[in-house]
């Protein structure tokens, strides 16, 4: 993270002082949530300084099953990162974005979701419209909500 962080602030030197990288768990179903309040109490200090923007790219390494072999635990810990992080996300971003027209709240997914492959049936269905959940719940706590989705990515925003 810290070659990242270092690579963004050369790349913007005006704006490095307010560039940072905090590592956050999204893999651990127990601290998930506290996981996610923290990342966000950290870049917005306590939400006293709002973020306009929110980019979930987040992923790890996909499970890939016949679903034949699939159980609960398989399905739960294939959508941990990709599904229940950013639904969570989308529950507690209206606290941490400033409200108006010019916030947003994106998440991303891969070609999975356009063009299934044999054995990803549960990654399949996390990829597709599956997160489009979080987006219109974080949308609907802000006034004026559209929302949209285009070319696997999925966003919101405060206002027309």
């Amino acid at each position: 993270m810290a070659k990242a962080v270092s690579k963004l602030q050369t790349a913007y030197p005006s704006a490095s002082g307010r560039v940072s990288g905090h590592a956050c768990n999204l893999n651990d179903e127990a601290t998930l949530e506290s996981n996610l309040a923290a990342l966000l109490d950290k870049t917005t200090s306590q939400a006293s300084n709002p973020l306009d923007h929110a980019v979930f790219t987040a992923g790890d390494a996909l499970a890939s099953a016949k679903l034949a072999e699939v159980d609960m635990a398989f399905i739960k810990k294939a959508g941990m990162v990709r599904f229940f992080a950013p639904m969570l996300l989308g529950k507690l971003l209206p606290a941490y974005l400033r409200p108006g027209p010019a916030s947003s709240f994106t998440i991303t997914t891969g070609a999975v979701s356009e063009h299934p492959i044999p054995d990803w049936s549960v990654v399949g269905s996390y990829a597709s419209d599956a997160t489009v959940g979080a987006g219109l719940e974080a949308a609907e706590s802000q006034s004026d909500q559209s929302w949209g989705r285009r070319d696997g990515a999925l966003g919101w925003s405060a206002g027309g």
